[in-house]
């Protein structure tokens, strides 16, 4: 009776050895999923004046091509803008492309400019065959309202349906950028669509490497918060997010709608303050 109830200790202990073991293997793993992405990339498009070297931190630049390069029917003049205003050697391995006066609003909107972007995409990787391309924020459909309704609602699934018509836009491109700004100090609202973004993104396109946009400032339609800085903590909830879900990261700034000129980079920030430490730990990866 003693030997029978001395082996059912000893497989209860070892049962709860072994549970306690698989939790702490399951913490690690998930500590090791989030901390060790070896390939995660951090880009920068920042325009602001006077902004600190960023590829000793592992900040990478990227190029930007915008309608002052790419809006003129004939294709020989866009080649001679591009290199006009890059040299060859200056493409950067990324190259976003920025176009956002094509309307695609409607049907009729999107079956006249559809094609035109995946021409410009096209043209650009003719161009610079060895590069990865992307759009801007086309892609999926920007829409922080929809993201926050239950995805069985009419809402969700018209969002879904209208990035459904937008997925041609991004056929050729390597690079799905979807935009997830801020627009509200709603920490959770904000994962909500920024998480809604980047599965849209890969709904269409599973295989696709997905760069989402982020700003440290405040998105400049709102009303209340409008150019204002990002809470640290807030910054730092984004870039994590970013780092569990998306694949790398391009981070934007820098242009004051009010001025109409490049904003001056303020050191000392907390937004700032968080980024070095986040590219610090990327960098160590």
């Amino acid at each position: 009776m003693l030997c029978n109830i001395l082996v059912m200790i000893r497989c209860s202990f070892l049962k709860t050895i072994l549970v306690i073991s698989l939790f702490f293997l399951q913490i690690n793993v998930a500590i090791s999923d989030y901390y060790g992405k070896s390939n995660f990339k951090i880009y920068d498009a920042m325009i602001y004046r006077g902004k600190p070297d960023m590829q000793g931190l592992g900040i990478e630049p990227l190029t930007l091509l915008n309608h002052v390069h790419l809006l003129d029917k004939n294709k020989d003049k866009i080649k001679n803008k591009i290199s006009g205003y890059y040299l060859s050697n200056e493409i950067e391995e990324v190259v976003v492309i920025n176009i956002e006066n094509w309307s695609l609003a409607t049907d009729e909107d999107r079956r006249v400019n559809i094609p035109r972007y995946t021409n410009i995409v096209k043209y650009v990787k003719n161009l610079y065959p060895d590069k990865m391309i992307g759009i801007y924020s086309m892609y999926p459909e920007r829409n922080y309202w929809a993201s926050q309704k239950d995805k069985s609602s009419k809402e969700y699934k018209r969002w879904q349906d209208n990035n459904n018509a937008l997925k041609n836009i991004s056929k050729y491109a390597d690079i799905i950028m979807p935009s997830i700004y801020t627009y509200f100090p709603d920490r959770k609202g904000w994962l909500k669509y920024a998480k809604a973004q980047i599965e849209e993104a890969r709904r269409n396109y599973p295989t696709k490497l997905v760069y989402p946009f982020l700003w440290p400032q405040y998105h400049m339609s709102s009303l209340l918060y409008g150019g204002r800085y990002i809470e640290g903590d807030f910054w730092r909830l984004q870039l994590e997010a970013v780092y569990q879900y998306a694949d790398g990261v391009i981070i934007w700034g820098g242009w004051d709608d009010k001025s109409q000129q490049h904003s001056k980079w303020i050191d000392g920030l907390d937004w700032w303050d968080e980024t070095k430490s986040f590219a610090s730990r990327i960098k160590a990866n």
